[in-house]
Protein backbone atom coordinates (compact mmCIF):
# COMPACT_ATOMS: atom_id res chain seq x y z
CA UNK A 1 0.00 0.00 0.00
CA UNK A 2 2.77 2.33 0.80
CA UNK A 3 4.30 1.72 -2.40
CA UNK A 4 1.34 2.31 -4.39
CA UNK A 5 0.28 5.48 -2.62
CA UNK A 6 3.91 6.66 -3.71
CA UNK A 7 3.41 6.03 -7.12
CA UNK A 8 0.06 7.45 -7.17
CA UNK A 9 1.96 10.65 -5.21
CA UNK A 10 4.21 10.55 -8.00
CA UNK A 11 2.17 11.08 -10.65
CA UNK A 12 0.27 13.59 -8.85
CA UNK A 13 3.94 15.10 -8.85
CA UNK A 14 4.70 14.81 -12.27
CA UNK A 15 1.28 16.50 -13.27
CA UNK A 16 1.70 19.68 -11.04
CA UNK A 17 5.42 19.82 -13.18
CA UNK A 18 3.92 19.14 -16.23
CA UNK A 19 1.62 22.13 -15.53
CA UNK A 20 4.14 24.48 -14.90
CA UNK A 21 6.26 23.68 -17.57
CA UNK A 22 3.43 24.01 -20.40
CA UNK A 23 1.17 25.72 -18.77
CA UNK A 24 3.26 28.71 -17.70
CA UNK A 25 7.03 28.40 -18.62
CA UNK A 26 6.06 27.15 -22.70
CA UNK A 27 3.47 30.03 -22.82
CA UNK A 28 5.73 32.77 -21.78
CA UNK A 29 8.26 32.05 -23.87
CA UNK A 30 5.57 31.42 -26.94
CA UNK A 31 2.64 33.86 -26.55
CA UNK A 32 3.27 36.82 -28.48
CA UNK A 33 0.89 38.32 -25.74
CA UNK A 34 3.52 37.64 -22.98
CA UNK A 35 4.80 40.44 -21.41
CA UNK A 36 8.45 40.89 -22.21
CA UNK A 37 9.87 41.50 -18.76
CA UNK A 38 8.38 37.56 -18.21
CA UNK A 39 10.03 36.47 -21.85
CA UNK A 40 13.31 37.70 -20.64
CA UNK A 41 13.26 36.37 -16.71
CA UNK A 42 12.32 32.52 -16.79
CA UNK A 43 15.52 31.38 -16.19
CA UNK A 44 15.04 33.45 -12.63
CA UNK A 45 10.98 32.51 -12.49
CA UNK A 46 11.59 28.71 -13.18
CA UNK A 47 15.23 28.14 -12.48
CA UNK A 48 15.85 23.80 -13.58
CA UNK A 49 12.40 23.09 -13.06
CA UNK A 50 12.46 21.33 -16.90
CA UNK A 51 15.54 19.34 -15.94
CA UNK A 52 13.33 18.51 -12.79
CA UNK A 53 10.35 17.31 -14.95
CA UNK A 54 11.86 15.66 -17.19
CA UNK A 55 13.68 13.91 -14.42
CA UNK A 56 10.69 12.91 -12.74
CA UNK A 57 8.53 12.47 -16.33
CA UNK A 58 11.19 10.12 -18.13
CA UNK A 59 12.85 8.45 -15.66
CA UNK A 60 11.97 8.76 -11.87
CA UNK A 61 8.44 7.82 -12.61
CA UNK A 62 8.51 4.92 -15.06
CA UNK A 63 11.11 3.06 -12.20
CA UNK A 64 9.44 3.48 -9.36
CA UNK A 65 6.02 2.02 -10.97
CA UNK A 66 8.14 -1.16 -12.22
CA UNK A 67 9.34 -1.24 -8.57
CA UNK A 68 5.82 -2.16 -7.34
CA UNK A 69 5.84 -5.14 -9.16
CA UNK A 70 8.45 -5.73 -7.06
CA UNK A 71 8.49 -3.83 -4.12
CA UNK A 72 11.91 -2.18 -4.62
CA UNK A 73 11.64 0.97 -4.06
CA UNK A 74 14.70 1.80 -2.07
CA UNK A 75 16.14 0.47 -5.37
CA UNK A 76 14.59 3.38 -7.20
CA UNK A 77 15.84 5.97 -4.80
CA UNK A 78 19.72 4.87 -4.80
CA UNK A 79 19.92 4.07 -8.51
CA UNK A 80 18.70 8.23 -8.96
CA UNK A 81 20.48 9.53 -6.16
CA UNK A 82 22.53 11.64 -8.50
CA UNK A 83 19.68 12.90 -10.08
CA UNK A 84 18.06 14.74 -6.66
CA UNK A 85 21.32 16.81 -7.19
CA UNK A 86 19.47 18.79 -9.47
CA UNK A 87 16.96 19.93 -6.86
CA UNK A 88 19.76 21.93 -5.04
CA UNK A 89 20.46 24.00 -8.04
CA UNK A 90 16.37 24.45 -7.72
CA UNK A 91 16.34 25.38 -4.21
CA UNK A 92 19.52 28.05 -4.26
CA UNK A 93 17.27 29.48 -7.22
CA UNK A 94 14.28 29.80 -5.59
CA UNK A 95 14.66 32.89 -3.41
CA UNK A 96 15.40 34.72 -6.58
CA UNK A 97 12.39 33.44 -8.58
CA UNK A 98 9.98 34.79 -5.49
CA UNK A 99 11.56 38.08 -5.28
CA UNK A 100 10.71 38.76 -8.91
CA UNK A 101 7.33 37.00 -8.88
CA UNK A 102 6.18 39.04 -5.90
CA UNK A 103 7.35 42.35 -7.44
CA UNK A 104 5.37 42.00 -10.22
CA UNK A 105 1.13 42.11 -10.93
CA UNK A 106 1.05 39.73 -14.37
CA UNK A 107 -2.58 39.63 -15.97
CA UNK A 108 -1.25 37.13 -18.02
CA UNK A 109 -0.12 34.90 -15.20
CA UNK A 110 -3.68 35.23 -13.85
CA UNK A 111 -5.14 34.10 -16.98
CA UNK A 112 -2.59 31.22 -17.27
CA UNK A 113 -3.65 30.51 -13.95
CA UNK A 114 -7.33 30.03 -14.75
CA UNK A 115 -6.93 28.39 -17.94
CA UNK A 116 -5.43 25.68 -16.33
CA UNK A 117 -8.66 26.21 -13.50
CA UNK A 118 -5.82 26.07 -10.63
CA UNK A 119 -6.48 27.41 -7.45
CA UNK A 120 -2.99 28.34 -6.61
CA UNK A 121 -0.71 30.82 -8.18
CA UNK A 122 2.18 30.19 -10.03
CA UNK A 123 3.94 30.76 -6.75
CA UNK A 124 2.24 28.16 -4.88
CA UNK A 125 3.28 25.74 -8.15
CA UNK A 126 6.96 26.64 -8.12
CA UNK A 127 6.79 25.67 -4.04
CA UNK A 128 6.15 22.25 -5.10
CA UNK A 129 10.10 20.95 -5.97
CA UNK A 130 10.43 22.65 -2.76
CA UNK A 131 8.52 20.34 -0.50
CA UNK A 132 8.78 17.26 -3.16
CA UNK A 133 12.37 16.86 -2.23
CA UNK A 134 12.04 17.20 1.54
CA UNK A 135 9.59 14.12 1.67
CA UNK A 136 12.51 12.28 -0.25
CA UNK A 137 15.07 13.59 2.17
Amino acid sequence: AVVSTQSTGEQAYVDDLKAIVTGYKERIETSPDCPKILKCNTGTIFGNIEDIYNFHCKIFLADLQRSMESASVGAVFSTNIKNFDMYATYCKNKPHSENFLSGVEMPFLSQCQKELNHVLDLSSYLLKPVQRIMKYH
